[in-house]
């Protein structure tokens, strides 16, 4: 019976473990993942912006910014820090388009399915330490068995 309560001890703890160990991962890749989201708008959005300052320059001559594929360079025109290719239809399109609406609060919408995998997990690990224990109790019954003659 010490064995059994033991077992049970244990698998308590394992389990607390697993379930600490996958609110911290679940944490993270939560994290993560609103960091990414939240830089995606940000690009987003500085397209946006470089897009819509190219509008002063629609009607104008921007030959000595437009390459041999007809793409204008709005970078070096001063939209943009680096190059900034763009092509007049998109330029009109950013134009009629709203600015890029910041994303809301990913953070429980990703935390909440991690988290339930490893609740499932860590209620695995409970099973499997008991089962481990009860494997641990009938194989020293079969040994004591086997000493005693068969008996």
């Amino acid at each position: 019976m010490n064995i059994l309560l033991g077992m049970l001890r244990i698998s308590v703890v394992v389990a607390g473990l697993v379930a600490i160990v996958g609110a911290v991962a679940s944490h993270f890749e939560a994290f993560k993942e609103q960091d990414r989201i939240i830089k995606s708008w940000a690009e987003t959005t500085r397209i946006w912006k470089g897009l819509r300052c190219g509008s002063q320059f629609l009607g104008k001559d921007m030959t000595a910014y437009t390459n041999e594929f007809g793409l204008v360079d709005i970078g070096r025109a001063g939209c943009s820090d680096g190059n900034f290719l763009a092509r007049s239809d998109e330029i009109r399109q950013a134009l009629n388009e709203p600015a890029p609406v910041m994303p809301d609060n990913s953070y429980l919408a990703v935390y909440l399915p991690h988290m339930g995998i490893w609740l499932v997990l860590a209620l695995i690990a409970f099973c499997v330490v008991n089962l481990m224990g009860l494997l641990l109790l009938a194989t020293r019954s079969a040994i004591r068995w086997i000493k005693a003659g068969f008996r």
